[in-house]
């Protein structure tokens, strides 16, 4: 998927969205970058395989390859997992986001 890749080259999300109007409920919890691009980041590549807009392993992998870009480590993003809210926020940002095939389509543009 085109769209994808081209997104993860870009500056902070997977889309071309700015950035401070995509997280403003995670913003909001005053949370740091690294945690916000990990939320993100799994919250897109479980809305791009839930919906079969792409496989689960590609989704993956480009959602990877991103936190990679942005030098975030497999520890960090461990540590990110292991907090109680992070089905939460990730559950926050989809439902902000209008679900996931409003998020996928905002992907896509």
């Amino acid at each position: 998927m085109t769209f994808a890749l081209w997104s993860l080259t870009g500056a902070v999300l997977l889309a071309g969205l700015t950035f401070l109007s995509w997280l403003e409920p995670l913003k909001a919890a005053e949370l740091d970058r690294t945690t916000v691009l990990v939320i993100v980041t799994q919250a897109n590549v479980r809305c791009l395989s839930s919906t079969g807009s792409m496989a689960a392993q590609d989704a993956l992998d480009i959602g990877n390859r991103f936190l990679d870009q942005e030098n975030i480590s497999a520890g960090q993003r461990r540590a990110v997992n292991k907090r109680d809210d992070v089905e939460e926020l990730m559950q926050a940002y989809i439902a902000d986001q209008g679900g996931c095939d409003a998020l996928v389509r905002l992907l896509k543009q």
